[in-house]
């Protein structure tokens, strides 16, 4: 028996009591590095988080600035487009009311051969070498909505090429 605290008590209730107190001091002392651990964790998620908030924040520039080249690209692209189709209407407008004609310019006719299809024999309506060719009303609207799709075909081609040094990052 031992005499603790003016008591009387059996040694086994004093070992009991010291294992308690010995176990519930290490229990703070993990609690306290647990705590230290789950701190340093916080920190480093609340770090990671600002990290990502910034790339995210730089990725919305980035993504708008190239929205606004690719608008850029559009706006100009339509324009030229619409300035040519514009053109090409105000032709075919003079070819039908016939103050517009259509020539297509140093003609070369092939050689006459025999059994081919150009006859040896130069006709009335013969054209030399090297002048202009003056086409039909009708053929003068075919190639100038031709030469409108054509037109067309070349500002989209040049619009996706844009958008795709836009992209790549090859911007000039």
């Amino acid at each position: 028996m031992m005499k603790l605290l003016g008591w009387i008590v059996p040694t086994w209730l004093v070992a009991l009591l010291a294992a308690l107190a010995g176990a519930a001091a290490a229990g703070w002392v993990q609690q306290l590095r647990i705590d230290g651990a789950d701190a340093a964790h916080t920190r480093a998620l609340l770090e990671a988080e600002r990290k990502a908030s910034t790339a995210k924040d730089k990725l919305e520039e980035t993504r708008k600035t190239l929205a606004d080249v690719v608008a850029a690209i559009d706006t100009r692209i339509t324009k030229e487009r619409a300035d040519a189709a514009k053109q090409t209407e105000d032709r075919l407008r003079g070819v039908a009311a016939g103050t517009v004609r259509v020539r297509y310019v140093a003609a070369k006719c092939p050689a006459a051969s025999a059994g081919g299809d150009v006859p040896a024999a130069a006709g009335a309506a013969s054209v030399v070498d090297g002048e202009g060719v003056e086409l039909s009303p009708k053929a003068g609207q075919d190639v100038l909505l031709l030469r409108q799709s054509l037109s067309d075909d070349a500002a989209q081609i040049d619009g996706l090429k844009a958008y795709i040094r836009v992209i790549t990052g090859t911007v000039r």
